[in-house]
């Protein structure tokens, strides 16, 4: 057993009415410092495949903050509660 390691923060994304999951946008976790490794939401990449629509991110450090960059470019940036095990975003002023 890895009793050691420290869970994931699931972040899921809420885009647009042609793009509910948010495909094509890029998730970085915030700590204090500075920010992680990039993960891009995909749908799938191969044949008959599938990815899921919730990623897991992971930092060494705490993280405070979730920033996403839109497929349509804009980038969002909300804080993280200490103790979150998920988090929902909404893409911001698009119709649903």
């Amino acid at each position: 057993h890895n009793l050691r390691a420290k869970p994931g923060l699931r972040v899921k994304l809420e885009g647009t009415t042609g793009n509910p999951h948010g495909v094509g946008s890029v998730i970085r976790a915030k700590t204090a410092s500075g920010l992680g490794r990039a993960q891009v939401v995909t749908a799938g990449s191969g044949y008959w495949s599938q990815d899921s629509a919730v990623l897991v991110v992971t930092s060494g450090s705490p993280i405070i903050g979730i920033q996403v960059r839109w497929p349509d470019g804009t980038i969002t940036e909300q804080a993280v509660a200490a103790d979150a095990k998920s988090v929902t975003l909404q893409q911001p002023n698009k119709t649903r």
